[in-house]
This record gives structure tokens, sequence and C-alpha cells, in this order.
């Protein structure tokens, strides 16, 4: 009898900088199933393909079945291009660019940008390694800020904002028997300028106090919440006593009206001969509420709070446990289900346990026997049952066991 040793082929590849594959054998023998090659990977690079040469050659994309001899296969990458886009602050492309791998892009001419100085790019565009947005930056400009206060009195005279933002606090004026209404950027009509208005004069400019006769406002910081329509707006040095009502807010009690938005003093009424403009700033006390669960017999997930409040971040509901059950979710008095209780909920819950009772089946191995009457599954409710003998001809019944042998 002839005896044979089957011949064990090498596979050589040559990877180029690039990792091969995991999964591609090194070795093979002529009766090797057909192996399909896994690509190889090089950072910056896309595959190509294996080739028999390392120039020119014959792509190579599986060694099939009977092959014979040892294999030296060549990775061949093609590096990957990636584009640079230079955008203005609003988006506007000034610029787009191929670049290969690890190379740089140009940036274009600096942009202009009203009230504002170029500063630069937001990120760097040398070695690129990915497609990248490249976005200029400005430095927004400062400008200096007249008061004519028309007959009154302010301090300071002037003050420097910023291009795009807010103005800030503004100087309030004062003048003797008048309400000041405001900032104006004209004498006469105009635009009314407060501390929340954007700056969009490129240059330095004035602005104009307005007055009225004194009518003295009331500003309710209500933090959320919502005030009682009775509360007024404004009152005059004439108005009768004013007894502020209560603000309403989900998930909070009312504490009362402060002259500050922390520490202050308690308002609970305007007294009659009052001549300021007031403030007022709604305090409040959350409300914990309760979450009640009724479990029907079952246990309860332990990371299932109790409690929450309106500002509890959404929380979903573990589901509880029950031997012999399966937990068929949480519902409400009304037959809703509940999955979570979503941030901004409010009130107390009672939530109630349902489920769904398992039935578990029971497998007979009966050696060649035939069972008697006995059940095919049986649930926890099921009354305790009584296994009836198997019958096989010429043998003799000795019980049910739970193994195969032994048990």
């Amino acid at each position: 009898y002839a005896r044979w040793k089957i011949n064990s082929y090498t596979i050589t590849y040559n990877l180029d900088g690039g990792t091969n594959y995991e999964d591609n054998p090194i070795n093979y023998t002529m009766e090797t199933e057909t192996i399909t090659l896994k690509p190889a990977t090089k950072t910056g690079y896309t595959f190509v393909g294996w080739f028999d040469a390392a120039e020119g050659g014959n792509k190579v994309t599986e060694i099939t079945k009977g092959s014979t001899g040892d294999k030296t296969l060549y990775a061949r990458f093609e590096i990957n291009q990636y584009t640079v886009i230079f955008k203005d602050h609003n988006g506007t492309v000034l610029k787009e660019e191929m670049v290969n791998y690890s190379g740089s892009a140009t940036a274009p001419a600096n942009p202009a940008r009203t009230g504002y100085t170029f500063t630069g790019w937001d990120i760097n565009f040398s070695n690129i390694i990915e497609d990248i947005t490249v976005t200029a930056t400005y430095r927004a400009n400062t400008y200096e800020i007249n008061f004519d206060v028309q007959g009154g009195t302010v301090e300071p005279e002037t003050i420097t904002v910023t291009y795009d933002d807010k103005y800030g606090e503004l100087p309030i004026p004062t003048r003797i028997g008048y309400t000041f209404l405001g900032w104006y950027d004209t004498p006469i009509g105009g635009t009314n300028i407060t501390n929340e208005t954007m700056v969009t004069t490129a240059a330095n400019h004035t602005l104009y106090a307005r007055w009225t006769a004194i009518e003295y406002t009331i500003t309710y910081n209500l933090s959320g919440g919502t005030n009682d329509k009775a509360n007024p707006a404004k009152y005059t040095i004439e108005a009768e006593t004013i007894t502020l009502k209560d603000a309403t807010r989900a998930g909070y009690s009312f504490v009362g009206w402060f002259d500050a938005q922390t520490e202050g003093d308690e308002v609970t009424q305007i007294t009659k001969g009052s001549t300021t403009n007031i403030t007022l700033y709604a305090r409040w006390e959350i409300v914990t509420y309760f979450i009640n669960y009724n479990l029907d017999g079952g246990t309860n997930d332990t990371n299932n709070p109790t409690n929450y409040t309106v500002e509890t971040e959404t929380f979903t509901l573990k589901p509880a446990t029950k031997i012999g059950y399966t937990f068929a979710g949480w519902f409400d008095g009304e037959g809703n289900q509940l999955a979570r209780i979503t941030k901004g909920s409010t009130g107390d819950k009672t939530l109630h346990a349902h489920w769904i009772i398992n039935n578990y089946t029971i497998s007979y191995n009966l050696d060649g026997g035939v069972n008697g009457a006995n059940p095919i599954s049986y649930t926890i409710e099921t009354e305790t049952l009584a296994l009836r003998d198997a019958t096989k001809a010429g043998y003799i019944f000795i019980g049910w066991y739970d193994a195969k042998e032994g048990g």
C-alpha cells in the first residue's frame, strides 16, 4: 500500500505598510476548501486587491481548492482623498478642495463681516485624514454708546458695547415727575433699546431717553409659573393698597412674592402711597409625589422609585417579578399601561402590576414504553399531580426519574 503525506504550501503576504486581515491563512494544501481572500487595511488608503506581482500582475481574489505551490501575494492600495470645505460664519462655502491623505489644504482669502474682525480658522487644515469643514472665526468689534438724557441725569454717560451681543445692563436715568420709558435710537420714534437688544450698529452711536408722566410698573418674575390675572401690572400713587394674589406652577407650592431673586424680603401687598417701580420674584417649593405599587403577590424591582418631582428626569419603570408568572406591565387605575414616568409629570400615582401565568411543559422519556393519562403541562396554580405509571410489554415499571441514569 502506498502511503502519502499531503504537502503544505505557504502564502506570503506583502502588505506595503498595511495590516493583513486576521482570517487570511498563511498556508494551505490542495485539499483545502477554496479560500476567499479578505482585504488588507492601511490607514489613509483604500484596498484595491491582492495581486500576484508587485507591479502589474493579475488580481487574486481566491485560492481555489486543488491549487498547489507556495503563493506570494501583494497588497495594492490607492491613497484616499478628502474634501476640505472652507465656510464663512453663516455657512457660505468660500472654497472647496480635494486633499490627499496627510496633505494640507490652502485657505482662501480672508473673508469680511460687518461689525467683526477676522481672527482665523476654527480648526487646523494640515495633515488631513478625513473630510473636514473649516469655518472662519471672528472677534466682535466694540463701540462707544453716548446717552442723551433729554433733560434728565444719568451715570455713567457712556458705555462700551460689543457688536451682535446684547447691550447689557443699561443705566437708568432719573427725571423728577417723570417715569423713564426706555432708551431709543432716535430722539423721536425709533426703536426701543433694552438690556436684551442686540447691537446691530457697526459704529459709535447715541441712545436717547424717553419719558412719560409717572406710572409705576410691577414686574413679576415667575420662574416658570403663571401669574394670577388679578395681580396688576402697574399702579399710581393714588391706587388703593394692593394685596397680591398667589401665582401657580405645576409641580410646585407657591411660597410667596419676594423683592429679590434670592434672599430678600417677602412682599404681600403694595401699600397706597408707594412711588417706585417694583420687581417681584415668585418663590417656589418643589412638591414630592409618591408612587404606590400594587404588586399582586409579586416583588418590585429595587430600582423603581417610590417618589418623584416635576424636575425628576424621565425614568423607565423596571419590571416586577413573581414566581410562575410573566410580568405584563404596569397599569394605572384606568387600565392604561405605563412604561415610564416622563419629566414634567405631576401627581401621586398608583401602579398595578399585571401578570400572565406561565405554562410549563412536562416531557416523558418512555424508553419504548407507553405513557398513561399523565398531563403534558402545568402552571404554578395547578393542583398537585400524582403521576400515573407507564407500561412496557415484558417490563415492570419502576418509577419516574428526573435523570436518564441516577437522578
